[in-house]
């Protein structure tokens, strides 16, 4: 594949930082199916391709800011941001030590986690 789907999101509150979510563009439509409960050829899956990745992002954030702040901290979640990725740019992010890969529905999802809490 050479396009790939990006999803980045910020977020502020007790730390700030930001969540990038990639994947090969074709498995956003499988994600969507799979939220809305139908088939990837549904045409309804393929028009909420974008929309799916996005809502994945703010799932995944909020999860990953409960386990590391827990439920007390309150954390302000920026409007998801969609674009994408060339080869080279899916590449860089995962080779990038920092980037975590999952493989969903036979799809690799790449996540990268930055935030303002001293190492």
């Amino acid at each position: 594949e050479s396009e790939f789907a990006m999803v980045s999101l910020s977020f502020t509150g007790d730390f700030s930082g930001q969540l990038v979510l990639a994947t090969p563009s074709s498995s956003c439509v499988e994600i969507a199916a799979n939220v809305l409960g139908t088939d990837p050829s549904n045409p309804k899956a393929q028009e909420d391709a974008q929309d799916a990745m996005q809502e994945l992002a703010n799932v995944c954030c909020g999860h990953i800011l409960t386990a590391i702040a827990g439920d007390e901290p309150v954390f302000d979640l920026g409007v998801p941001s969609f674009g994408i990725l060339s080869l080279e740019e899916w590449n860089s992010l995962y080779q990038d030590p920092e980037t975590l890969v999952f493989i969903v529905e036979d799809f690799p999802l790449l996540l990268r986690w930055t935030d303002t809490r001293a190492s």
